[in-house]
């Protein structure tokens, strides 16, 4: 009986030592196996959107844009800043309430006076369609840049005339995007024009917040013509104005200064300063980055 016991006993234990063994103890334990990786479920509102280049621009329009006073006087231009072309460039094209100062003012400002002023027009120089806010008109290119230079001088910046690509490229943005209006509601022409000028920024603006770049009056460049088959060359404007239609009035059209405009000039030698027949003359100012002192 006791060997029986013992023999009981012993498959006891064979069959306690089987089961410890499956359940692994004395065994090391095994390795945690790494968890799979899951990408992170998109957050709608950290989502990136590719960048929009032109609000990056227009926002760095708005920032450097800014009002020109002319110190001793009442009158006042803005200027509106091309990214592209690192200059910036009048909102409106320069009007007679600005231009009067310069050309009719009977005595110079102090500090002024080395400046070249005009001769006294022999006829009504607005030629009756009023002042103020309509655009300066029929003057000459000579003018134009003494006038430049007049103010340049009255405010310590340097304004200028553009030259024909710096006048392109600024329209060139102001089509970025293109114009969802028509030309009759962004240009005074030939159409709608009524055969004179109108006050500036009436109609509406390009994408710069640019007036008039089309139509009203023609805008004086630094670039000049070939030689005519006279010899004589004439300056470039652009734009068009109140009397050309849309061959003329558009944004690739240059246009030379016409002998016809100062045909009936009764002064001799010709008056350098106004053109008699020439209405559809007018000018806008640049001033380039980097000319002068920040604003």
């Amino acid at each position: 009986m006791r060997r029986a016991f013992a023999a009981i006993l012993l498959v006891g234990l064979v069959a306690c030592g089987g089961e410890h063994r499956e359940s692994g103890v004395g065994e090391a334990p095994p390795k945690d196996e790494p968890a799979p990786k899951t990408e992170p479920a998109p957050d709608a509102g950290t989502e990136k959107t590719p960048a929009d280049p032109l609000a990056a621009r227009d926002a760095e329009v708005k920032a450097k844009s800014y009002t020109q006073k002319i110190p001793g006087t009442d009158a006042s231009f803005e200027m509106v800043w091309v990214p592209a072309g690192n200059f910036w460039i009048g909102r409106t094209e320069v009007t007679w309430d600005q231009y009067e100062i310069y050309a009719l003012t009977e005595e110079p400002p102090e500090g002024v006076d080395a400046v070249a002023r005009p001769s006294k027009p022999y006829h009504p120089y607005d030629r009756g369609w009023g002042t103020e806010t309509r655009p300066a008109c029929g003057m000459t290119r000579h003018a134009a840049e003494e006038f430049c230079a007049w103010l340049s001088k009255r405010t310590g910046k340097t304004y200028a005339l553009p030259s024909s690509a710096e006048w392109q490229l600024a329209f060139d943005e102001g089509q970025k995007p293109k114009p969802k209006k028509g030309l009759r509601r962004r240009a005074w022409f030939a159409v709608n024009g009524g055969d004179m000028t109108h006050p500036v920024a009436t109609l509406a603006p390009n994408a710069l917040g640019i007036y008039d770049m089309l139509g009203n009056v023609m805008e004086y460049t630094t670039d000049t013509a070939p030689e005519d088959e006279n010899g004589d060359s004439w300056p470039i404007l652009r734009g068009g104005s109140f009397a050309d239609g849309k061959d003329i009035v558009n944004g690739t059209h240059e246009q030379p200064q016409l002998f016809a405009w100062h045909e009936r000039e009764p002064q001799r030698p010709r008056s350098s300063w106004w053109l008699c027949d020439g209405p559809y003359t007018g000018l806008r100012v640049i001033r380039r980055g980097g000319t002068d002192a920040a604003k």
